[in-house]
């Protein structure tokens, strides 16, 4: 029995015909499901919008939610994995009707599509806003990561060695490839930029924040920054916070 788990084992390592076979017979399987995921996102999204909307009181889209669920806000993230409300997809239009808003917040989600997909989300966000609503985005900085490589701030490069996903080797050129590249990184943007996009996009002001403060005057905006946890807020140093409207 030993010698026939192992023969089994062996037969579907990835590497084998057998893996190569039944993958390829998978991926039929795999495109059904995907479709049938997005019929009944679809029909989820005709049905639970109008319903939060009717609701009165603050409305607010939450994008990229991971784990992190919103009480009052409709959470979205794609494909992520997490329960959500819907998955979302940032670079097609967003299933809103225009101006019906209070406030969007999407955490650690524009630097994953490129940069002409960010331009796509940047002027849905504007669109289905209320005249007044506010846009809360965080993102790593490009100026931010490479000042803290380089030695430019308080904290160095090498204390974001214990948030380090991988406990057996970090070095300061690693984690600094891992702001513009791992993670699913495409565009990482500088804070000017941001800024100069979000005004393409119709945003007329724009404002820096720290951590977990928001000066938008919408209370619901406060103290949302917890993808790290419990970290320490300096663990932010790396990272662009701007509110819009």
């Amino acid at each position: 029995m030993p010698g026939q788990q192992n023969t089994l084992t062996q037969a579907i390592r990835r590497d084998s015909r057998l893996y190569r076979v039944l993958r390829w017979a998978y991926q039929p399987i795999k495109a059904v499901k995907h479709e049938l995921k997005g019929l009944r996102d679809t029909r989820t999204k005709r049905r639970l919008v109008p319903e939060y909307l009717a609701q009165p009181g603050f409305h607010g889209l939450h994008v990229g939610c991971g784990p992190n669920r919103m009480p009052g806000w409709i959470n979205t993230d794609f494909e992520s994995g997490h329960p959500v409300d819907f998955d979302l997809d940032i670079t097609k239009p967003l299933p809103f009707p225009d101006a019906c808003l209070d406030a969007i917040y999407a955490e650690e989600v524009i630097e994953h599509v490129e940069l002409d997909e960010g331009r796509i989300f940047l002027a849905e966000a504007r669109r289905i806003l209320k005249p007044g609503g506010v846009m809360r985005l965080t993102t790593p900085g490009a100026d931010e990561c490479c000042r803290i490589y380089l030695g430019m701030e308080e904290r160095k490069a090498d204390e974001w060695g214990q948030f380090w996903l991988n406990q057996q080797e970090f070095s300061p050129e690693m984690w600094l490839n891992s702001c513009f590249n791992f993670y699913g990184h495409k565009h990482i943007y500088s804070g000017a930029q941001l800024q100069r996009e979000l005004i393409r996009a119709g945003f007329g002001e724009t404002r820096f924040c720290k951590p977990h403060v928001s000066e938008s005057g919408i209370v619901e905006l406060s103290g949302l920054e917890r993808r790290y946890g419990d970290a320490p807020d300096w663990i932010f140093l790396s990272t662009v916070i701007v509110e819009a409207r």
